[in-house]
């Protein structure tokens, strides 16, 4: 969903048998649609899989999309359906990891070495708030996929004291220690807030916001088999 209220789904469909390279057998589908359930968006990318397609929205709404192999944006005042269309930032094959910042600004492509290779992965930090999306940095070293605008997390960094820790993109070892998430999966919201969602087997459902300071600024119980869902 966008900031307009718009929904946005994507699909792949399968197009033909006779499948080559510049013409693969699927396509990959996206259709927005307006608060009044009217289509006002209808694209389409070739794609040479099935599973590994997927959209991103920017922070204003910008669409970016895995597709065959390759991490594009659509041009903003664009309304064609037409594959031309379609900027090409990265390659993005199937071992290809996508994280996207709570913010959705930034964006970090892990791109792993080929099958047999002994080469290291490629991470891409891509800025997404700038018009047209930009490839800031690329680097060798990341080590997490948790990310804020400034910033890769890692939980349990050491396992004899559990450490979390925080590091700026691809400076591994210039990290800093971070308050311990501990039970809940934990959510970065931001480099001063954590959200932390959980419960005891049987127990309540617990939602916190948790400072950089470790201090808890704001949390609610929810009765047995209730739950938030997120929305980002």
């Amino acid at each position: 969903m966008d900031h307009d209220d718009r929904v946005l789904v994507g699909f792949t469909l399968r197009e033909s048998d006779a499948a080559t390279r510049e013409h693969p057998q699927r396509s990959f589908h996206i259709l927005r649609f307006t608060a009044e359930a009217k289509t006002d968006l209808a694209l389409s990318l070739p794609t040479d899989s099935w599973y590994a397609n997927g959209f991103y929205l920017g922070p204003d709404d910008q669409l970016l999309v895995r597709a065959n192999g390759k991490f594009q944006y659509y041009p903003k005042n664009e309304n064609k359906s037409r594959s031309e269309s379609w900027q090409l930032l990265a390659r993005c094959p199937e071992n290809c990891r996508i994280n996207q910042s709570f913010s959705h600004r930034t964006l970090i492509l892990g791109v792993g070495p080929p099958v047999g290779s002994r080469d290291a992965p490629v991470y891409i930090i891509v800025d997404a708030s700038s018009n047209p999306p930009r490839i800031v940095r690329t680097c060798s070293q990341m080590g997490s996929m948790q990310i804020t605008d400034k910033f890769a997390y890692r939980s349990g960094y050491d396992r004899d004291d559990d450490l979390t820790v925080r590091f700026p993109f691809c400076e591994v070892e210039h990290y800093e220690d971070f308050p311990k998430w501990g039970r809940g999966a934990p959510y970065v919201l931001n480099d001063e807030t954590i959200l932390k969602m959980g419960g005891t087997q049987g127990g309540p459902f617990r939602a916190e916001l948790v400072g950089a300071d470790g201090q808890i600024k704001f949390f609610i119980e929810m009765p047995k088999h209730d739950r938030l869902i997120e929305r980002r």
